[in-house]
């Protein structure tokens, strides 16, 4: 029996990742305590960075775009979109876009687009290259999405 592999092996650095949030489950806020810690009328900005920076460690990435937004930290905000385009996040990438209340360069969104392209993250390629205007390889990532029908030969 021939099986086809679906998948490619986990990258390693995924696997590391992995480990550091299952190990910073324990030391982070659960739900509730992180809605009051981010919208105490107390709240520091120094105080929601290093709570930012504590997310971001553990590989929360979107629990760390709420701290670091929350207390204006655009260095914050950068780390997390660098992680987006390397990750060929397109999500993770509006959101920072969205909380920087910033707009991307075509350029960018071209490597966001080309590395979740690499990473076969089709979906997310998609969206980076029609918004960076590549409507050549937007046609191409829509063609490997939804592949033409073969004809049956008669």
């Amino acid at each position: 029996m021939i099986t086809k592999k679906l998948y490619s092996e986990p990258r390693v650095d995924y696997d590391l990742r992995q480990k550091e949030k299952d190990m910073g489950k324990q030391d982070l806020p659960h739900y509730k305590k992180k809605q009051q810690l981010l919208h105490a009328k107390s709240a520091k900005p120094e105080e929601l960075r290093r709570q930012g920076e504590e997310f971001l460690q553990a590989g929360w990435l979107s629990d760390a775009i709420d701290f670091f937004s929350q207390a204006g930290d655009r260095n914050g905000m950068e780390k997390i979109r660098d992680i987006a385009v390397e990750e060929g996040d397109t999500f993770l990438f509006r959101c920072t876009l969205k909380a920087m209340d910033a707009v991307a360069e075509e350029a960018e969104w071209e490597r966001l687009a080309d590395r979740a392209f690499e990473l076969k993250k089709l979906q997310f390629a998609r969206e980076a290259y029609r918004m960076s205007g590549d409507r050549k390889s937007l046609d191409k990532v829509d063609r490997l999405i939804n592949p033409e029908p073969e004809e049956e030969p008669e």
